[in-house]
């Protein structure tokens, strides 16, 4: 079964979240943001869960994938995402809005490109040659997206996966979440405008799909709508599990009585 197919299968998901409720016993990396858990998986825990969950590995390092994943003679790679979307409402109906993705945040690495084209910071200083430069940040973009560190990485079957999830309310703090899986290159034709002395931006209709501070942090981010994702997850939630402090861990290897200190 491929990814996206267990994505969107209840019973693999179920798994999954089995698999990311471990992390709510206080070892999750993300603080709790409610009351039903003692902490929550962050972006960490959850590239370690899905690298698990698909029997693939981690990176962990400069890479623009996080988790790698073998298929017979090659490598998928999976960038992940996570972002907090608001209320639950929101996130059962994000299927009909859009999600959030920070592809980069190299200015430099954009500029070298953008700069061969004779396209200079001047230009985006002076809001000028908007068109030119956002068809340009569309290529350069889905350039970076198709380099990895990994060899044999098949580019046209690796995927973005987002992790969206809600925060809690007063009548139920339970968090939930949603997976969508998208291709990785930026394929929306777009209408490219500044939309303030800091900011180029991509938009579709009435709709902003890219934002791009060229001069500010370099930040590229990526709004696209939902409805472009290839696989969605449904809902779901974690279990709460009670607090398990790392003392409590320890417990277990001292009644072993045997000395981890080396003589010298």
């Amino acid at each position: 079964m491929d990814l996206g197919t267990r994505i969107q299968n209840h019973k693999d998901i179920n798994q999954l979240a089995v698999l990311l409720s471990t992390f709510t016993d206080g070892s999750g990396q993300l603080k709790s943001i409610s009351k039903k858990y003692n902490s929550l998986p962050g972006w960490l825990d959850i590239e370690r869960t899905c690298a698990e969950f698909f029997n693939g590995k981690t990176l962990e390092k400069k890479d623009v994938f996080d988790v790698v994943i073998p298929k017979e003679n090659k490598m998928i790679g999976v960038s992940i995402k996570t972002k907090c979307v608001g209320t639950p409402l929101k996130l059962f109906n994000l299927d009909n809005g859009q999600l959030y993705l920070e592809l980069t945040n190299s200015s430099a690495t954009i500029w070298n490109e953008l700069k061969q084209h004779n396209l200079q910071e001047s230009d985006f200083g002076n809001n000028s040659k908007a068109t030119i430069i956002g068809s340009k940040l569309v290529e350069i973009a889905n350039k970076i997206q198709s380099k990895s560190t990994v060899e044999k990485i098949d580019f046209d079957e690796s995927r973005h996966i987002v992790f969206s999830y809600s925060k809690p309310t007063n009548k139920d703090p339970s968090i939930f979440y949603k997976i969508h899986v998208l291709k990785m290159n930026i394929n929306e034709e777009l209408v490219w405008k500044f939309s303030s002395d800091k900011c180029l931006r991509g938009s579709l209709g009435d709709k902003t799909i890219v934002d791009w501070y060229g001069l500010s942090g370099g930040q590229l981010k990526y709004y696209p709508l939902a409805s472009n994702s290839t696989h969605t997850s449904p809902v779901f939630s974690l279990f709460p599990l009670n607090r398990l402090s790392i003392s409590d861990k320890a417990k277990n290897l001292v009644r072993s009585k045997e000395s981890l200190i080396i003589n010298n």
